[in-house]
């Protein structure tokens, strides 16, 4: 996706720091863009959904949260109601609990072409402003537009919850275009993300850039030529995202 020289590059646009204590990589595949980030972390923590790419990452040295945070950290609490409930938000399972006590202690969270590929890409984003350290914390994002956002279950593949899906412009088509036929849908979806999509859900983006990326592609093509949008955002306030107590 990008080089270590390529995110230093990005990283003093942003006027970010040189190093962080702590990293966090959500979906990380088998680590090979988490080794471009780990010269510039001092402790650096992976995340995958799949059992395999999880073993991988250990066997490479990485800790590794074998989960969803979607869900794990993401997930929409419940406003708690009643005599000296004071509006308080619940956690809602004992998955949300375990990694409480990393909320707001991470300095960077990368998200690295994942939100296409999510049940619940604003699951995730949450689960990024919740884990970022509210003062020094960084959230570093890449996606690949136009956007064409779905997720695997087995063999199949399935649109992102209503509820938990980004409002940003569909493509126009699905097989992504040759040349510079998707520039004017790139540059649209780049505004909509930065503009408005990453505020709604607590960050505001600092620096941000274009960069090719070659796909693995699918069973129609062996390969797929994108452009990611690549960007530095920082945590701002907390993001109003509790539902209702059911009685």
């Amino acid at each position: 996706l990008f080089s270590t020289g390529q995110l230093e590059q990005l990283r003093r646009g942003a006027g970010a720091p040189s190093s962080f204590a702590k990293a966090l990589d959500i979906g990380a595949g088998v680590g090979l863009v988490t080794d471009e980030l780990r010269p510039l972390c001092g402790r650096v923590i992976a995340t995958e959904t799949s059992q395999g790419m999880a073993r991988r990452l250990r066997s490479a040295g990485y800790e590794c949260w074998e989960e969803d945070l979607a869900e794990t950290v993401g997930g929409r609490r419940v406003q708690n109601s009643g005599p000296g409930a004071a509006g308080d938000l619940g956690l809602v399972d004992d998955a949300d609990r375990a990694r409480a006590e990393h909320e707001g202690t991470f300095e960077l969270v990368s998200i690295l072409n994942v939100i296409d590929r999510s049940r619940q890409p604003a699951g995730l984003l949450r689960a990024a402003h919740r884990l970022l350290d509210p003062e020094r914390g960084w959230l570093l994002l890449a996606t690949p537009l136009p956007y064409r956002p779905f997720y695997y279950e087995g063999a199949r593949t399935y649109a992102p919850l209503a509820q938990e899906s980004l409002a940003l412009p569909r493509a126009r088509q699905w097989v992504p275009a040759e040349g510079n036929a998707e520039d004017e849908e790139w540059a649209v979806g780049a505004e909509r993300l930065i503009q408005r999509v990453l505020p709604s859900q607590g960050f505001e983006v600092v620096a941000f850039s274009r960069i090719p990326y070659i796909s693995a592609g699918d069973a129609d093509d062996d390969l797929a030529y994108l452009d990611d949008v690549v960007l530095l955002a920082r945590p701002t306030a907390a993001v109003a995202d509790a539902l209702p107590q059911q009685q």
